[in-house]
């Protein structure tokens, strides 16, 4: 129980640092809105997944921009983070949101075509 709690811990540490990493350090390029969603650190504590959205989308420059800085955000998680080792961290691009407001107006548009459907045949 207690090393469960403490990976939580960790997670949620890690989430907020890197969060205000981004917000420190990250020169993104304009427009765009970046969200740490999740944070998963391995059992062993060697590797910590970073799930984050971006916002309007995914795109080629943005993958390019993580990979390029991703040693200079681990390095600013290093003096922020008082445990040895810290995890190495890896960049993941979550997208639920994208895929659920998808989900969400085809939803809306089967509903719609529904209700034409029962109008037609009530007529």
């Amino acid at each position: 129980m207690g090393d469960s709690y403490r990976l939580k811990q960790l997670n949620n540490l890690i989430q907020q640092l890197f969060s205000e990493i981004l917000q420190k350090e990250g020169n993104f390029p304009q427009n765009y809105f970046i969200t740490v969603n999740k944070v998963d650190v391995s059992k062993d504590l060697n590797n910590a997944k970073i799930f984050i959205s971006v916002y309007p989308e995914i795109t080629k420059e943005i993958k390019q921009y993580f990979q390029k800085n991703i040693f200079s955000f681990q390095q600013e998680l290093n003096k922020k983070l008082n445990i040895h080792p810290v995890p190495k961290i890896q960049i993941f691009y979550d997208e639920s949101e994208k895929n659920a407001a998808k989900i969400e107006a085809l939803l809306y548009k089967a509903k719609n075509q529904s209700k034409k459907i029962n109008k037609k045949s009530q007529d």
